[in-house]
């Protein structure tokens, strides 16, 4: 059975050398996937946090695997000191008398290559 990667790596192959308007379709197909890259996150962080059984985080742990070796990288950024420089979007703010820092995170930053597809909704706490 081939794993996501290959996959992947077969369908890039396969779209690269279609010819005029390629790169734009390929492009937005690769687009289409932050919100799966998105997903698989989500599921993962509530199998976890509802002790799922070991098979489910197993197959959570592979799909996140398969995705990382396709390049695709996801950020939380919780625990991080919070600046305006990061590209995430606040979607809540509590007060508090640490330093203002990424205290949750609603939605991951999806990173391709290096390359930020979607930005994190997160939650931050603190001042400044």
């Amino acid at each position: 059975m081939k794993s996501a990667a290959e996959i992947w790596k077969e369908w890039c192959d396969e779209h690269a050398n279609r010819g005029p308007g390629a790169p734009s379709d390929l492009n937005r197909d690769i687009i289409d996937l932050a919100p799966v890259a998105a997903s698989i996150w989500r599921i993962d962080m509530r199998a976890r946090r509802d002790g799922a059984p070991d098979s489910v985080l197993l197959a959570c742990e592979r799909a996140l695997d398969d995705l990382e070796a396709a390049g695709f990288k996801i950020e939380t950024y919780v625990g991080d000191a919070y600046s305006e420089n990061l590209r995430v979007h606040v979607v809540e703010h509590e007060g508090g008398e640490k330093e203002k820092q990424i205290v949750e995170c609603i939605h991951p930053a999806v990173f391709l290559n290096n390359k930020l597809l979607s930005k994190a909704h997160v939650i931050t706490r603190g001042t400044g």
